[in-house]
């Protein structure tokens, strides 16, 4: 101590005061004294003088030494301190003396023998230090063990500690806010980190935080399946730090177990995503946005089926407005509706006409999807364009071959109709005739004619089937 020591002197004698003092200096010992006489003013010292030591006479007016060092010790307990008590006594018996020690006296010195007192105050000094920086140990520990138990509760992990030395193994209070399970009161060996592992991972998991080990590395991780407490598997993922001597021996492995469910069902979520786009034979284009200006978005991404469709790569793309596949079949109303949809951020479905890095046209089936973040922010638009081409082109044969069915049907209701009504009546007009002569015989040449008709008729109506039929 560079500072001289605070001394707190409990003597009612000025001149055994005084020699006290005189064999202090004598000693080498550098100090300033309070001296107190009464038990107010005592505590008094102890609170406000804060002495590095007190030295004692035994026995006082109202007041003793047996007192004096519980009052001392017990303000230094508080404080998590450690400081000296000596009793300085003419005369007490071995019982009494025993007894201040045991009470928390660290020496006596007897008035006679005052020529000990500095190489006491040394040695008890020295003890004091010893303690003090115990305490200071024991305390920062306290701290460390608070703070950890603190962070265990915060975390979203369960944190484990495994004592490699002496196989012991601490779990903390993340097993049971996470996955149910909770240790064993006054348990220092609760493997929780272990015990539930999944019977298909275990082997795996135990091998590999061995192997860590025997191969001198400092840090480990595993994912595997752990058994929750209500009987259901978690996805977790194992972090450790493994704590080694100076030799390199491991000592300690400290480790964090996460819970993953929801980020493993979201990446297979993803992976299915992923290869519905990838495999799918509508093309894909992803865009993000710059702002709400459809003229700002910029291509990211084109999966293989519109590379397919169109002819454009990647590199072709990326960083373009999807705008590009137009031309100048493409209806400008159509052009309107996807701008103002984009700009209001609403999806929208069209057809239009699209065009292919050869330049040529053809027809598509065109959606548009916003994407957000998960703060309602638009990030990204999804466009999702099928070739339509074919489906056109069979749907306008259709219209034809309709036309076609439509003239025949006017053909059956109308034209065929004449012929026939007339063969009809030359028939009637026979049957009513009584004459067999020449008249008989001009309206028989009447009906051949209208069969002939109506044959060419029919031989039309098939014809224009079987071409419609062709289509």
């Amino acid at each position: 101590m560079n500072r001289p020591l605070k001394i707190l002197l409990l003597e009612d004698s000025e001149d055994d005061a005084d020699l006290i003092q005189h064999t202090l200096k004598r000693g080498g010992i550098k100090f300033t004294a309070l001296i107190v006489d009464t038990k107010v003013d005592f505590i008094d010292g102890v609170r406000n003088f804060k002495p590095d030591l007190v030295l004692s006479d035994h026995s006082l007016p109202k007041f003793n030494s047996s007192e004096a060092v519980k009052i001392f010790k017990n303000h230094l307990k508080v404080q998590m301190l450690s400081a000296p008590f000596i009793l300085i006594t003419g005369a007490i018996s071995e019982e009494s003396a025993m007894q201040c020690i045991k009470d928390g006296a660290d020496d006596y010195i007897l008035k006679d023998r005052l020529q000990r007192l500095p190489t006491a105050i040394k040695n008890a000094l020295e003890k004091c230090g010893i303690e003090n920086e115990n305490h200071k140990t024991t305390a920062e520990k306290l701290l460390l063990l608070e703070r950890y138990e603190y962070v265990t509760k915060a975390t979203s992990e369960a944190i484990w500690d495994w004592d490699i030395v002496n196989n012991s193994i601490f779990c903390g209070k993340g097993f049971e806010k996470i996955f149910g399970h909770t240790a064993e009161p006054g348990s220092e060996n609760n493997n929780l980190n272990t015990a539930y592992i999944c019977v298909d991972d275990i082997e795996r998991v135990v091998t590999g935080m061995d192997n860590a080990i025997v191969n001198q590395e400092n840090q480990w991780c595993d994912e595997y399946k752990y058994l929750k407490a209500n009987g259901d598997f978690a996805f977790v993922q194992d972090n450790a730090v493994i704590i080694r001597n100076e030799d390199g021996k491991a000592i300690r492995m400290i480790g964090a177990i996460r819970d993953i469910t929801t980020k493993k069902k979201e990446d297979l979520r993803l992976k299915l995503l992923e290869s519905v786009v990838t495999n799918t034979i509508d093309g894909v284009l992803i865009t993000e946005t710059g702002s709400l200006n459809p003229a700002s978005f910029k291509t990211v991404y084109v999966n293989e089926a519109f590379t397919k469709m169109t002819g454009f790569t990647n590199e072709d793309v990326i960083g373009k407005t999807p705008f590009f596949l137009q031309g100048e079949k493409t209806d400008p109303g159509v052009v309107d509706c996807l701008r103002n949809a984009l700009e209001e951020n609403e999806p929208c479905h069209l057809d239009m006409i699209s065009y292919k890095k050869n330049g040529e046209a053809f027809w598509i089936h065109f959606s548009a999807t916003p994407i957000s973040t998960a703060h309602g922010e638009l990030s990204h638009w999804v466009f999702i364009q099928r070739d339509i081409n074919e489906q056109r082109n069979h749907i306008k044969a259709i219209e034809n071959q309709n036309l076609q069915l439509k003239e025949i049907a006017w053909i059956q209701s109308h034209v065929v109709r004449a012929p026939l009504a007339r063969m009809m009546g030359f028939i009637n007009l026979i049957n009513s005739n009584k004459d067999t002569g020449a008249e008989k015989t001009g309206l028989l040449q009447y009906v051949l004619d209208s069969g002939r008709e109506l044959d060419a008729i029919i031989r039309e109506i098939v014809e224009k089937a079987e071409k419609a039929n062709r289509i």
